[in-house]
């Protein structure tokens, strides 16, 4: 017996060496020749800023552009593409973050976390964090530069994607709870874990964040700001229904919709309600502004422009699908749809500039950077169009 146990303990260490090899060996293609430089033109966070707000201008780029490279990602995406320093980051939901370049689409390198993947990871310099939809540690630190595994822990589930703040990573959790994790470490600095009457409270919506606050949006209607250095509640204020998509932050205001169809704007200081809007279905996706326009996408198929001010509406369209969040870009607003359509709209009066059929149904907001317009499709493909050089 002592034999067979000796023999098995053998067998299994062997085991777990080899696995240790293979998971090093398969994020050795993450390796970077230098840090990544990170400038204006980049698209380093879900929505451009932690503002989220989905608003970028661009001298580079007019649209209707030409296609200039496809890339087929093998699963589905269901992230909006990161942009940094010249290459496109696409996470999908086997469990693989691509590293494309922006010139070529040619992969650059891949690294296979074995786990769905739901949200886009976070990035600094030479780290990227995932937050992973299942397994036993769901949240895995990338070091880019030496290609391997820094830490991962066991957060929960996340549909979420992680916020870093200064050193300081912000992480909600299907669980109920947000954690604020130490970047370099892993170590748990602080948890947020509110009650609700409801029972149980996912956090789903990526948080919006100003100078020390995150905005939290919750299952349970509850918009929560909390301390991004200690996690303590500043206020919280709710909406009738479910927050699934992220706040947005505009100047001393941040809005959030929720699954009822309720717009509600809120001061970002006290949490005081400054006005409502309602929309004819549920909002899912994320908001967007121009800064004088609030662009909502609901399911009901309706594009809708509120006055960011006073909440009153300056316009609305239909599509023949549900629609994604849309962009803000120069004077129109873009939105894709799940009957495949992507359509240009002038932000001032909501007509249709443009408007074009894609191989899949749009389900992620477009990403505009570096001269380049990148949609994701359902039929697993990430296309980037530009001007041709």
């Amino acid at each position: 017996m002592g034999f067979l146990n000796a023999h098995r303990c053998r067998t299994a260490t062997l085991f777990a060496v080899v696995a240790i090899v293979l998971w090093i060996s398969g994020c050795r293609g993450g390796y970077l020749e230098r840090p990544w430089q990170i400038d204006n033109g980049d698209w380093p966070v879900v929505a451009r800023t932690f503002e989220r707000q989905y608003r970028v201008a661009s001298d580079s780029l007019a649209l209707p552009a030409t296609p200039l490279w496809t890339f087929e990602a093998g699963a589905g995406v269901s992230a909006q593409p990161l942009v940094v320093d010249s290459v496109v980051i696409v996470a999908t939901l086997k469990g693989v973050v691509y590293l494309l370049s922006c010139a070529t689409g040619e992969e650059q390198r891949s690294i296979n976390l074995g786990k769905p993947i739901a949200s886009s990871p976070a990035v600094s310099d030479s780290m990227m964090f995932v937050g992973l939809a299942s397994g036993n540690e769901q949240l895995v630190a990338v070091d880019l530069l030496r290609g391997s595994v820094a830490w991962r822990i066991a957060s929960g589930p996340m549909e979420a994607s992680p916020s870093l703040v200064n050193d300081v990573l912000i992480v909600p959790t299907l669980g109920g709870r947000v954690l604020g994790i130490d970047a370099a470490t892993g170590a748990e600095r602080w948890v947020f874990a509110p009650k609700s009457s409801r029972g149980r409270t996912p956090f789903r919506g990526t948080p919006a964040v100003k100078d020390s606050t995150a905005f939290v949006p919750c299952d349970d209607g509850t918009l929560f700001a909390i301390s991004v250095m200690d996690g303590t509640q500043r206020w919280a204020s709710s909406v009738e229904g479910s927050l699934f998509s992220s706040p947005l932050i505009a100047g001393d205001r941040v809005m959030v919709g929720s699954t009822t169809g309720t717009v509600a704007c809120f001061e970002a200081q006290s949490g005081k309600q400054l006005w409502t809007a309602v929309m004819e279905g549920a909002v899912y996706t994320n908001l967007s502004t121009d800064g004088s326009r609030l662009y909502v996408s609901t399911a009901s198929r309706e594009l809708r422009a509120i006055d960011i001010h006073t909440g009153s509406e300056r316009w609305r369209a239909h599509g023949n699908g549900p629609l994604a969040c849309a962009v803000a870009f120069n004077d129109a607003v873009i939105v894709g749809s799940l009957d495949r359509t992507l359509v240009s709209r002038s932000a001032r009066d909501g007509e249709v500039r443009w408007q074009m059929e894609g191989e899949g149904r749009f389900r992620v907001a477009p990403v505009v950077s570096q001269g380049l317009f990148i949609v994701v499709t359902d039929d697993r493909r990430v296309t980037a169009y530009g001007i041709p050089r």
